[in-house]
Parts: C-alpha cells; structure tokens; sequence
C-alpha cells in the first residue's frame, strides 16, 4: 500500500529529482537523477487536466517552491488529472496533491510527493453538497415560516379589529344591561386575543423562548 503515488528528491543545486520511493502505477515518473523541470514538463503534458496546466506549470517551478517555502515549512498544491493522453478533451478523473518541503535544516535537498485525493474529493464534495442542500430548506423553512406569519398577522387581525370595532358601535347604542353585558365580555375576550395573536406573531420572542 502506498500513501502516496511517487516521492522524489529535487536536489536545488543541480536542479535534478532523483527516486525516493514510486508508486509502480504513477504517472510522475523519474529514473536515476532527471532533470526535474523535464520531469515536470512531460507529466504536465501527457497528464494534467487542460484547464490546469499553466497553474500546475506555475506552482510546481522550482523558484516558486523554494519562495514557498523560504515562509512556510511546507508548501501543497492541488490538481486534476485527465483521465486522457490528449488532455485537450477536457474530461478527468483524477484530483491529485503535491507537497513539498525541505529535508533538513540545510535545505539544499526539496522532498516532493504527489498523492491521488480523489475518494477524499468525492466525500468534501458531497458533504458540501449535503450542507447546500440542508441550508437550502432552511432558507425555504424560514421563507415559508415568514410567509405563514405575515398570512396569519393578517388574516387574524383583520377580523378581530373587526369584532372589537363592531362591538364598541354596539355599546354606543341604547341597548338592554344583559345585551350590554355580552359585549363587554365580547370586547374584553377579543382584546385579550388580539394580544395573545401578537405575541405569538412576535416572531423573535418565539425564537428566544421569551412568549409567555
């Protein structure tokens, strides 16, 4: 089992990679000691995706590692892989990483490693999505809840005002005491409900837990 598909030593004086250890399945292959910008070169080439190449040319230069690295003790860089020899169709099926970093203190030798992260793409991706969807009916949750609340504020207030306004027109009247009675119970009974609609309408003491 490899953690990795190839590991390679870039030797910063002569500019070569030699061989740490290969994966026999790798496509960044190196023999003895080879030039590390033929090396790359040709990977890039037969290999990385289309989209990805002057990024990948970019990254994996010799000067833009050892700058990486002169501020950080490692530098990584991702990259897709057509599933191609003529990446210029465009598909891929492989998402690749490299690391680099130096092998000791005299930094004089750069350890570079490339690992396949395709399964672990695959699992960021679909719990990314599992996170978009989720946040999805959530904003759809609180839409229709917002929807409900302003249907219900209206729909139940109007008529209540209209209860409480009717009733008060009724008590202006020259009516019996016992017909009196009921509306004042009507009107005492319909104030009370209008205020128990506005506190359950009041959406933000429902989302504390401050309704009474």
């Amino acid at each position: 089992n490899y953690t990795f598909d190839s590991a390679g030593i870039i030797n910063v004086q002569d500019l070569s990679i030699k061989s740490l250890e290969e994966n026999p399945c790798s496509n960044f292959k190196f023999y003895g000691t080879d030039s590390y910008s033929t090396v790359l070169d040709m990977y890039i080439n037969r290999y990385i995706h289309v989209e990805d190449k002057k990024q990948c040319s970019s990254a994996l230069k010799l000067t833009n590692i050892v700058s990486k690295l002169s501020s950080q003790t490692a530098f990584s860089c991702y990259f897709r892989e057509s599933t191609d020899s003529d990446t210029s169709s465009g598909s891929y099926c492989k998402h690749v990483k490299f690391n680099t970093f130096y092998l000791n203190s005299e930094q004089k030798y750069i350890v570079i490693t490339k690992s396949d992260i395709t399964e672990m793409y695959k699992q960021e991706m679909f719990q990314e999505q599992m996170l978009e969807n989720a946040l999805d009916k959530a904003r759809k949750a609180s839409s229709a809840k917002s929807d409900f609340l302003s249907r219900v504020s209206h729909d139940i207030r109007t008529p209540l005002n209209g209860i409480i306004g009717m009733t008060n027109l009724a008590l202006d009247k020259n009516i019996p005491d016992d017909i009196r009675k009921y509306l004042i119970n009507i009107d005492k009974c319909s104030h009370f409900l209008l205020s128990l609609v506005n506190d359950i309408l009041d959406l933000r003491k429902v989302e504390t837990g401050n309704l009474e």
